[in-house]
């Protein structure tokens, strides 16, 4: 992709009380500095958007101005557009704490499919998810300045209304495993400090009878020697039981109950009937340093694989997100990094690489 970014980071953030949200640490970064970290991946040049006055430099990074003051996130992304060196641009809003590179990458292969498709050209490409446009992560053609500037000398300062002068592609990626995760910004302090507590989510994943539970184990003993806290999520593509006959909560259950709860001082109980996504049970685990979800191998979360020989040879996981392969296979069977299956220690080491402890 031959492409520069965008960090869009000249809001006044009144609803922080004037706190800088790009400013905002998350697991020992600022938001700013966990944004340049995954443009650089594919960047050539990374400009920051301060509105009318610079707020901080940072190196290998150059910062661009407001043309037209006062004009909110458009006057930011036609200013970036037109100081763009390539012929995409890659934006982001400073508060995305959750997007990463990969959301670039999707919308970059998705738009190149579509214009190969029907030969003709968009100015950009912008997500949607459960009906609600995102033009603040987003790819655009550096052409598209010329339409927005026209849509500023007008004097509509809407975004949505630029994007409607223009020819867009809207992507929706409802439903898209980590993607729509990734759309999420941060507006207020409560929020920031609901999301700040969020864990660290990592995938375990492998075939059926790979090691995954045996290594989770170790891994979470691992961990609680390092004084980091750690939770499992267990992903079953069939159904089971989980609640033990003879109990109250399974008399409950078997009378016709949609879900029994049952809580004491020290744990919680749940039991409930329906469809559940991973998400929904992330956000049970604020006090967590790392969440564990074993299986999710089709998901984009950072994930590691585990592959013995007994049981498989080549990796089953969707590659993107795959940092490591766990494996007693010789390192050279494999083109990415690998572990051996007993060397715990180095696999901690590289599940922190992940978290940036």
């Amino acid at each position: 992709m031959e492409a520069d970014g965008l960090i869009l980071a000249g809001g006044k953030s009144r609803r922080m009380g004037g706190v800088h949200k790009g400013g905002l640490m998350l697991h020992g970064q600022s938001l700013e500095e966990r944004m340049i970290r995954e443009l650089f991946q594919e960047a050539g040049t990374i400009w920051l958007s301060y509105g009318t006055q610079v707020r901080k430099e940072y190196p290998g990074c150059r910062w661009v101005l407001d043309e037209f003051p006062d004009c909110g996130p458009i006057g930011g992304l036609h200013a970036g557009l037109k100081r763009c060196e390539s012929p995409l641009l890659m934006v982001c809003a400073c508060d995305m704490p959750f997007l990463t590179i990969e959301l670039f990458r999707y919308l970059y292969h998705s738009l190149m499919e579509t214009e190969q498709g029907e030969n003709m050209p968009y100015d950009g490409v912008v997500p949607v998810a459960f009906g609600r446009v995102h033009p603040l992560a987003a790819l655009y053609r550096k052409g598209f300045s010329a339409v927005l500037e026209g849509q500023i000398i007008k004097g509509d300062y809407r975004l949505i209304h630029g994007l409607e002068a223009g020819r867009i592609l809207y992507l929706d990626v409802t439903g898209k495993e980590g993607l729509t995760r990734m759309l999420t910004n941060v507006n207020t302090l409560a929020q920031y400090e609901a999301i700040s507590q969020r864990p660290q989510v990592i995938a375990i994943c492998g075939v059926k009878n790979s090691g995954k539970t045996t290594l989770l184990v170790r891994l979470i003993q691992a961990l609680s020697r390092r004084g980091l806290k750690a939770a499992v999520i267990k992903h079953d593509g069939h159904d089971f039981t989980c609640d033990v006959p003879g109990t109250d909560s399974f008399r409950f259950m078997e009378a016709g109950a949609m879900g029994t709860a049952v809580y004491s001082r020290n744990r919680t109980f749940l039991h409930k009937l329906g469809e559940a996504d991973e998400e929904s049970l992330i956000s049970q685990f604020p006090e967590v340093d790392v969440l564990f979800i074993e299986g999710m191998k089709k998901s984009r979360y950072p994930k590691l694989e585990v592959i013995r020989k007994e049981i498989s040879r080549e990796p089953a996981s969707n590659p993107e997100g795959r940092f490591l392969i766990v494996t007693d296979w010789e390192p050279e069977h494999f083109s990415e990094p690998t572990a051996g299956l007993d060397h715990v220690e180095e696999i901690v080491e590289r599940i922190l690489e992940q978290m940036k402890i």
